[in-house]
């Protein structure tokens, strides 16, 4: 009982409430009409009155389907600016890039011909001093750290010029013949006892290294070195 004695004066609440509103509405709605019915026998009225509701439909006719260009047409600029300023990021993003990769590949020829070009001159050096016999000291030694740790870490991407990573593997595998050859005359000269056979394949080896030095310089490092210069003065 107390539920429905509850909802029966929610509704009556309800009614009060809502019975003013309609009726304002209805009244505010019936203004108009009502004023035009008692105005449609003014010629004058009826006139301005058709006028008015002309220009408004002509208005609604014409306008609507120009603000509907207007705002497609404002829509079309804006995804083409937005569009034109991606493209002018991507093409910077593309640009930078393109000048780190370079700079990159720069940093390392630079460094590789430093190396190279210390390898050439200690064999060339080296060849005056002693062109038939090739005085190998203990410590005779061609650079290959650099090379070993670009080569490891990856850093060689950034030169894709095929041909000149060809002549400069090139240049690096005369070195390391040579290298090998130096470590086995250390090794007989400074750390097995001198006997007639040693004597014999130091000689041996020695000649190996003449042929070897010489082509690692004219043939390989060479080559290299000249490759090298020609692609920084083209970056």
């Amino acid at each position: 009982m107390k539920r429905i004695g509850l909802s029966a004066s929610i509704l009556v609440f309800i009614i009060i409430a809502i019975v003013p509103i309609v009726y304002t509405i209805l009244r505010t709605s019936w203004l108009p009409v009502s004023f035009f019915m008692s105005a449609s026998s003014d010629q004058t009225f009826l006139d301005s009155a058709m006028g008015n509701w002309f220009a408004t439909t002509v208005g609604l006719i014409v306008g609507i389907p120009i603000a509907f260009w207007i705002n497609g047409n404002q829509r079309h600029i804006q995804e083409r600016s937005e569009q034109a300023a991606k493209s002018a990021q991507e093409s910077k993003e593309h640009a930078a890039k393109e000048e780190y990769n370079r700079a990159r590949k720069r940093e390392i020829l630079e460094l590789v011909f430093e190396e190279l070009q210390y390898n050439y001159n200690f064999i060339k050096e080296s060849q005056m001093a002693d062109s038939s016999s090739r005085d190998v000291k203990p410590n005779t030694q061609l650079k290959l750290e650099l090379w070993n740790a670009l080569s490891d870490g990856g850093e060689l991407q950034y030169v894709k010029d095929i041909p000149l990573l060809n002549e400069i593997a090139t240049a690096y595998y005369y070195s390391k013949i040579v290298n090998s050859l130096y470590d086995k005359i250390i090794d007989m000269k400074y750390t097995t006892p001198i006997t007639l056979d040693n004597s014999s394949n130091i000689r041996i080896l020695t000649n190996q290294l003449i042929s070897f030095d010489t082509r690692a310089l004219h043939v390989g490092i060479g080559n290299a070195l000249t490759s090298i210069k020609k692609s920084l003065e083209s970056l």
